[in-house]
């Protein structure tokens, strides 16, 4: 008898630990299976008090949840994004792609760049010099409203792309001018405003330390004498954005002065009219400076959040 007792007393000890294990594991899978359900009644409790929380607030509120808050919020959102960038794109003047450093090789130096925009001037004063509107001297140095420097190591690459933009401009006036038969255009004078615009609420200043203006303007002051009628036209087509086959060529008119000096005894029927003109240019990528005049509305607790 103890001769088959020591025999099995390995097996008999192993099968001893294996119960004790089995008998603390049961416990321990007990005690996570009561846990499990736990934490799924309190899921379900708290899904169940969300759901008729969200229909007592819509009938609360006459179908009004935050859910349907959301929905409209983007509905707007799509439609005012579309509507910004409609305006965008009419606000914005568009350079002609050949009074661009754009056209020109990749390998064009500053010297062949140059000689592009003194073609580009050339071919300018050739087609104005024979207008009868353009009463200036086309030779002149600020006959078109700038002034380049006589020594062209002073000119960079910059500078060309910039006169280039004005030398545009003035062609996109000069054609409005033609269009409306305004009688005759005597100054052109190219002057800051991005300051001026700012005060008036444009947003021309960055919003961020690392971003560029949402908004940038070459100005361009003007005078001219012209019929009532020419007046009122030119004024139109400045602010028209399609001239002639080109599109996004808007011009706004940012401040304007008439005068008639023989008003009582008038010796012709023409205006003498003086107007500065923007070019705006809009980088979408900036961010739009917050309005810091809105007041915030409070929120109030015995009714929806309403979303303006």
């Amino acid at each position: 008898m103890m001769k088959h007792v020591k025999k099995h007393a390995r097996f008999a000890a192993v099968l001893i630990v294996l119960l004790v294990i089995l008998i603390v594991a049961s416990g321990e899978f007990s005690d996570l299976s009561l846990s499990l359900d736990s934490k799924q009644a309190q899921a379900r409790t708290l899904f169940t008090t969300n759901y008729r929380a969200l229909f007592g607030d819509a009938v609360k509120f006459k179908g009004e949840p935050a859910t349907l808050q959301g929905r409209r919020i983007q509905d707007r959102t799509q439609a005012i994004n579309q509507v910004s960038t409609a305006r965008n794109e009419r606000l914005a003047f568009v350079y002609a792609p050949e009074y661009t450093l754009a056209v020109l090789p990749e390998n064009a130096n500053e010297g062949d760049q140059f000689q592009h925009f003194t073609q580009l001037m050339l071919d300018l004063k050739r087609q104005l010099g024979y207008q009868r509107y353009f009463t200036q001297d086309v030779n002149a140095r600020k006959a078109f409203g700038f002034q380049v420097p006589e020594d062209r190591a002073d000119i960079k690459s910059s500078d060309v792309e910039r006169f280039l933009k004005m030398l545009d401009i003035v062609r996109c006036v000069a054609g409005s001018v033609e269009r409306s038969k305004v009688a005759e255009l005597n100054e052109l004078e190219f002057r800051a405003v991005d300051d001026q615009l700012d005060k008036r609420g444009v947003p021309t200043k960055p919003a961020g330390a690392t971003e560029q203006p949402f908004m940038t303007g070459t100005a361009l002051r003007v005078k001219i004498r012209a019929t009532e009628e020419a007046l009122y036209n030119f004024m139109i087509d400045l602010q028209r954005p399609v001239k002639g086959d080109m599109k996004n060529r808007y011009l706004a008119i940012e401040d304007f002065k008439f005068e008639k000096a023989d008003l009582l005894q008038p010796q012709d029927n023409l205006i003498v009219a003086s107007l500065t003109l923007v070019a705006y240019q809009i980088n979408e990528q900036s961010t739009y400076p917050a309005d810091d005049s809105a007041k915030k509305q409070e929120q109030q607790t015995n009714q929806p959040r309403r979303f303006r």
